[in-house]
């Protein structure tokens, strides 16, 4: 998984047994959001 931003660097992760299929599935869910204006976070949660 691939997250960049207008300005900002690129982040790579790679979780190890899972595909693009588990995001569009629900089985990960990636939310993005900003603690305050200069950090920004993406979660990801795994479904069991």
């Amino acid at each position: 998984m691939q997250a960049s931003g207008s300005g900002r660097p690129n982040a790579l992760v790679t979780l190890a047994g899972y595909s693009r299929a588990d995001i569009d599935s629900g089985r990960l869910q990636v939310t993005f959001g900003a603690a305050d204006a200069s950090s920004p976070y993406m979660h990801i949660l795994g479904a069991a």
